[in-house]
């Protein structure tokens, strides 16, 4: 019973949380573009991406599915002012955020659907701007009533390119699958029901 309750937990958001068993590492090698074209396709199951913004002006894209519907955490940590930027499968803006973490972390929590989903990186002052080089939203927008109604066409800095070289992230996932209302209730009469007969069953053994 302790084991069970271990793994899994009730947290802020009205979700349940499953803890992984272990991370899944995707290792961003070679470079990820900043296009939905050239983005990075990250397996299923990733839970932690370590990338690297190599040169001036190297802003990257990846791609990621969900199976079902999840409230979704990102955490962004590398050793400069991070910025991340989320879409849904047309490239249409969902988020922005700066320093929603700690200190100048940026951090996402958003319910999303099934689907594809496109997270852009990048320092301080990264925005998302279309084909035709008209800028739609940055890292100050936080979560979006609707999506953006332009699509993405890359994503860049604001202004002139960043002068970093060599600047390793990570980027750590954590999902919940949100409960329907009835399921939540006969999940917990089941724990209720578990603690019972495990209490019963040390009081006799």
């Amino acid at each position: 019973m302790r084991r069970l309750l271990n793994t899994l937990y009730f947290t802020s958001y009205g979700v349940f949380m499953l803890q992984p068993a272990a991370a899944t590492v995707f290792v961003e090698i070679p470079d990820t573009g900043n296009t939905m074209a050239t983005a990075t396709v990250l397996p299923g199951g990733t839970t932690e991406v370590l990338g690297t913004l190599d040169v001036p002006g190297d802003y990257d894209l990846f791609r990621f599915t969900l199976g079902t519907d999840f409230t979704l955490q990102l955490d962004l940590n590398g050793d400069f002012d991070e910025n991340l930027l989320l879409f849904n499968s047309l490239g249409q803006g969902l988020v922005g955020d700066d320093d929603g973490g700690s200190g100048l972390e940026s951090q996402i929590v958003i319910p999303l659907l099934a689907g594809d989903y496109f997270i852009g990186i990048g320092p301080n002052n990264t925005a998302a701007f279309t084909d035709g080089g008209v800028e739609f939203i940055d890292n100050d927008f936080g979560i979006l009533a609707m999506p953006t109604t332009e699509t993405l066409g890359f994503v860049a800095g604001e202004g002139s390119p960043h002068n970093l070289t060599d600047s390793p992230y990570t980027l750590m996932f954590n999902v919940a699958v949100i409960p329907e209302p009835n399921t939540l209730v006969y999940l917990l009469l089941g724990l209720g029901l578990i603690f019972v007969w495990h209490r019963r069953t040390s009081k006799y053994s």
